[in-house]
């Protein structure tokens, strides 16, 4: 059995709940989910259970959380922080989420913070070229200063594993909201859908279900 159907295993096994949707696997290990019928208005059509979601008060709870509590002024992103180091913390671990983490894109050099010189060139005279410096420089200061804060983290693990888990996080994080407070969190299969600026789903956490739900906005 591949990770992918493991992972779509695990979340049936844990109460995810998929209504009328198809998850694919394309060509260069794409992924992408498809309605399998029509999906009426105010319809369910994703419920993820919290035991599935990984968000950044537990990060914060982690052994690398505890230190770097003491010093949280020092980080501009810092629930991201955490998300990245309950990730960082036990990414490598016989853990419960391993056949999340088995199917997150390993190969994640289309996204600007690692085009090479010579793509980076062809957007001269282009803003984007001082937004994209300005990011790699802000995640490296944030990579050095947790070295400092954790003498073991450098050891374990390589500025391009942080990147790596920088940009998973930045790219597939939802803001919700769990008992009154706003976290940043990871959703699987959730994650899987694309963004837009009218989206086809109202999306947040349900206090009374405990889970992550998608709710169609109008007939798909």
């Amino acid at each position: 059995m591949d990770n992918y159907n493991t992972f779509v295993n695990w979340c049936n096994d844990n109460g995810a709940k998929i209504s009328d949707l198809l998850l694919e696997t394309y060509k260069n290990n794409e992924r992408g989910i498809h309605a399998i019928n029509g999906i009426r208005k105010s319809k369910t059509i994703i419920e993820i259970p919290e035991r599935l979601i990984i968000h950044d008060g537990m990060g914060k709870e982690t052994e690398y959380g505890q230190m770097i509590k003491k010093h949280e002024m020092k980080f501009k992103n810092l629930k991201i922080i955490y998300v990245m180091l309950f990730i960082l913390e036990t990414y490598k671990t016989d853990c419960f989420y391993e056949p999340y983490y088995d199917i997150l894109p390993k190969n994640t050099d289309n996204f600007p913070i690692f085009w090479k010189k010579e793509d980076i060139v062809l957007m001269s005279g282009s803003n984007i070229i001082n937004e994209i410096i300005i990011r790699q420089n802000d995640i490296i200061k944030d990579y050095e200063k947790i070295c400092e804060l954790i003498p073991t983290f450098k050891k374990k693990h390589t500025v391009r594993d942080f990147i790596w888990t920088r940009t998973v996080v930045g790219s597939r994080n939802f803001g919700i909201n769990i008992d009154n407070t706003h976290r940043v969190a990871l959703v699987p299969i959730s994650d899987l859908l694309n963004h837009d600026k009218d989206p086809d789903v109202t999306w947040g956490f349900n206090q009374k279900s405990r889970s992550f739900k998608m709710i169609s906005n109008r007939y798909l």
